[in-house]
């Protein structure tokens, strides 16, 4: 099962990660979210709702209710539009019996264990029930390692591989647009820039001559990748 690390220095880091993860999503799918407390899990769920067309203030922690269930716009792009995604927090289940109480197999398939109809499902502390996760469920695991930024490791079932823009998901990370300074999702055609404006004005600004940046290119730099760190090259008025 193919996996990617990803080291998340910001809010904005991990919303365009949820944004990337939003686009591969079909129905059916679920995805795990684990980590220690306050590792982020409902942060980066209330993130990936809001990319599937979700309004960030109807997402909250479903930690007492156990499933929370958001309306997909008929409007939002992608597959999943008009259907449903699933909030689950499976922290307070003492094990796979107390799904049945729960409307469970109304929500899943008991035989693939999938998420039933035009739905897809995030399931925090699913560890805790592991007999109700497909076997072909994506897993995230969240690591803090500073009071904002976090470490992903994102593992994606062979069965994704087919699917459009998931090896772009698994090889690129989050990124700064060089130009406007907003982050870039991993599977934006315009990576790494958050649009067509912005690459187009960086490239003006070295046929200009106007792009200055703080040292000498490297024969060794990649060409397609903005520089390190999070703030973009200044640029000369």
């Amino acid at each position: 099962m193919p996996a990617s690390t990803i080291d998340l220095s910001s809010p904005g880091a991990t919303d365009a990660l949820a944004q990337g993860i939003a686009s591969v999503l079909l129905p059916g799918d679920v995805l795990t979210l684990d980590g220690p407390l306050g590792a982020g899990k409902t942060t980066l769920a209330r993130a990936l709702a809001h990319a599937l067309g979700v309004p960030p203030h109807d997402v909250s922690s479903p930690t007492f209710v156990i499933i929370n269930q958001y309306a997909i716009p008929a409007s939002a792009a992608g597959p999943l539009a008009g259907g449903e995604l699933l909030h689950i927090d499976a922290y307070r289940l003492s094990g796979s019996d107390d799904a049945p109480s729960l409307g469970w197999d109304e929500l899943f398939d008991p035989g693939t264990r999938c998420a039933r109809g035009r739905r897809a499902a995030i399931i925090e502390w699913a560890e805790r029930i592991p007999e109700l996760i497909p076997e072909e469920a994506a897993r995230l695991v969240l690591s803090p390692t500073g009071r904002e930024s976090r470490r992903a490791v994102l593992t994606i079932d062979d069965s994704w591989l087919s699917r459009p823009r998931v090896e772009l998901l698994l090889q690129r990370p989050p990124t700064r647009c060089r130009t406007s300074g907003r982050w870039v999702s991993p599977t934006s055609p315009t990576y790494p820039f958050i649009d067509q404006r912005s690459s187009h004005a960086d490239l003006f600004g070295w046929l200009s001559g106007s792009y200055h940046t703080s040292r000498e290119p490297d024969p060794d730099d990649e060409t397609d990748r903005p520089p390190p760190g999070d703030t973009p090259p200044a640029r000369s008025r």
